[in-house]
């Protein structure tokens, strides 16, 4: 079975050339402890039998400083796609989108609706002022990762609403953390969004973490294939920031979704990220990694 990992992060040692930002004063251990370069990226995809990643931008290390990410996938392009960022409340948002996509391939946006201390607010993902971005992204057919609290999925809501084309992939299945299975009641706001076609699930092994901690795997997985369907969900080892090494990761997703049928795990490991990153399916048919 391919693996295809649609959320590793990378950091360089070099901070003249990729300066570190310091983004409301919030930084995380695997940023000083044990970042992760590119070239140790690729090492470790090797070893876990990865074919294709997709590098997303360590906002908390570099904001919207989207160098690095850019500059790894450009020098690995058999590898590597990635996701970067951009506010998309500033003006210009639709400009730098069209410009990273046109000079530096971006595949796809993240924003950062909120998180932690950071943006506690995410009623500006549905302000006015993020029209604009949100068009672009439809227009240069960009799929939008969200990072969000649960309690912000009915704001994203009338954003996956006004833009049906555009394609939104929920961080760490929109942060949904629950404990009352098998219908999950608690989770009403995500179940909610399986009905619009657009809206796709992220699987991080911080979820399946958290899952098997609550005795919920089977149950929570279940109902996400039964309403979103396996097509709209793709594994992310979310390494570094989930301890590594990245064969560890492989190989505790694969034997805890071992319950999954294989059309549901081919679905997972390689089908969606295939369907949301077509950078991967060029690659492959034009004589890439196979």
């Amino acid at each position: 079975m391919k693996i295809f990992d649609i959320h590793p992060h990378v950091i360089s040692p070099d901070t003249v050339r990729y300066p570190h930002v310091n983004v409301l004063d919030h930084t995380e251990a695997h940023n000083s402890e044990r970042p992760v370069t590119t070239e140790q990226m690729l090492a470790e995809m090797d070893a876990a039998g990865i074919e294709h990643a997709v590098l997303v931008q360590t906002f908390l290390v570099y904001g919207y400083d989207n160098s690095y990410v850019a500059d790894s996938a450009a020098a690995h392009p058999d590898r590597f796609a990635w996701v970067g960022s951009v506010d998309a409340r500033a003006a210009d948002a639709p400009q730098q989108l069209r410009a990273l996509v046109r000079q530096r391939h971006m595949d796809g946006l993240r924003v950062f609706a909120s998180y932690g201390e950071i943006a506690k607010d995410s009623d500006w993902l549905a302000d006015p002022e993020t029209m604009p971005a949100w068009q672009a992204a439809a227009d240069l057919d960009l799929p939008v990762c969200v990072m969000m609290k649960a309690t912000s999925l009915p704001v994203l809501a009338k954003v996956v609403d006004r833009f049906p084309t555009l394609r939104f992939v929920l961080d760490h299945i929109g942060a949904v953390r629950p404990a009352d299975a098998p219908s999950f009641p608690s989770a009403d706001a995500l179940w909610a969004l399986a009905e619009r076609p657009n809206v796709y699930l992220k699987l991080t092994s911080s979820v399946i973490e958290r899952s098997i901690a609550a005795g919920v795997l089977e149950p929570l997985m279940r109902r996400c294939i039964e309403l979103f369907g396996a097509n709209r969900i793709a594994w992310g080892s979310n390494y570094p920031t989930s301890a590594g090494p990245l064969t560890r990761l492989v190989e505790f997703a694969q034997t805890e979704l071992a319950f999954l049928s294989e059309t549901e795990r081919e679905a997972i490991f390689n089908g969606t990220a295939r369907s949301l990153y077509p950078r991967f399916d060029r690659t492959l048919t034009s004589g890439g990694r196979s």
